[in-house]
């Protein structure tokens, strides 16, 4: 992860707004028509966590295959010290590369999916077996 990337990360951990909205706006790309303006506000950031939950109902076989069982989630979570190191190691394995989503907000639902526990929740399953 390079300085750029790092400074995002704190940044992200440290307010929960700009987290969501740069979501928001990785899932709602605008066109890049310079002649395209801005007609609407950001959504409140309760319409993006429900936004975010729908994208996660979507997709949650593929992140379980992926993360709970292909990159062990369960078993490794608790070898890192911190979320920003868990994080890091998730994003090191290509796992936010791959996953179906815009990429300029791969990193945003990385913090969101470790951060507000839905790994944690996905994974209890596979942590069972």
């Amino acid at each position: 992860m390079d300085q750029t990337q790092q400074a995002l990360l704190e940044t992200y951990l440290a307010d929960e707004t700009k987290l969501y909205q740069d979501l928001f706006q990785g899932l709602n790309p605008q066109t890049g028509d310079s002649s395209t303006i801005q007609f609407a506000s950001l959504p409140s950031i309760a319409a993006i966590k429900l936004r975010f939950q729908k994208w996660f109902e979507a997709n949650q076989d593929w992140l379980q295959q992926k993360i709970c069982v292909e990159w062990g989630y369960s078993r490794k979570k608790n070898g890192f010290q911190t979320t920003e190191m868990l994080v890091v190691a998730l994003t090191a394995d290509g796992l936010t590369a791959a996953l179906p989503i815009i990429p300029t907000a791969t990193l945003a639902a990385m913090i969101i999916l470790v951060g507000e526990h839905y790994l944690d929740n996905l994974c209890a399953e596979c942590a069972k077996e």
